[in-house]
């Protein structure tokens, strides 16, 4: 007495969510496992073909084939802060005087609205000034200062006076 079997084999299927991947925040990354599969298992308890995310963390997925057979993958994602500069409170200058405008710490880039790229500029005219900085992990961050400008102080003294030899000016 015989009995037969059939035996199949079947191909493990095979994901790929990418490189570990690091992102500014406001950035929102998809994941996407592929399509083809029966089901989907994100370690989020979604279960769709991709994941949009804007967090950091170890995301993984399992899936499974109309077969049966199953393969995952992880990724992970590191979301980066935003630089943050300040250029400190609105100022105002004399006439003909100037001011060097400037951050207290470093960054990798500098644009300020004057179209220079240097690390501080020095203003002499009143009005409204911007840098935009990038960071090692290349994330912007911007800022502005208004620079205004003092009128020249009145000492009081009329246009013309005569005053005579050993005499004073009230």
């Amino acid at each position: 007495n015989r009995d037969t079997i059939s035996v199949g084999l079947y191909q493990n299927p095979v994901i790929d969510l990418g490189p570990d991947t690091a992102v500014c925040q406001g950035t929102t990354v998809s994941f996407d496992a592929g399509n083809g599969f029966s089901t989907y298992n994100w370690n989020t308890g979604f279960n769709s073909m991709t994941l949009q995310t804007a967090v950091s963390g170890n995301y993984s997925v399992t899936v499974t084939d109309i077969n049966g057979c199953q393969a995952a993958d992880s990724v992970i994602l590191t979301v980066n802060q935003n630089p943050v500069p300040d250029l400190g409170p609105d100022v105002n200058i004399c006439s003909n005087g100037s001011i060097l405008l400037f951050l207290n710490e470093p960054y990798r880039e500098y644009i300020w609205t004057t179209g220079d790229t240097t690390e501080n500029i020095t203003v002499s005219v009143s009005g409204i000034y911007g840098v935009t900085v990038t960071d090692l992990n290349r994330c912007s961050g911007t800022d502005e200062i208004t620079v205004g400008l003092n009128s020249s102080p009145d000492a009081g003294l009329p246009d013309s006076a005569s005053i005579c030899n050993g005499g004073s000016l009230n």
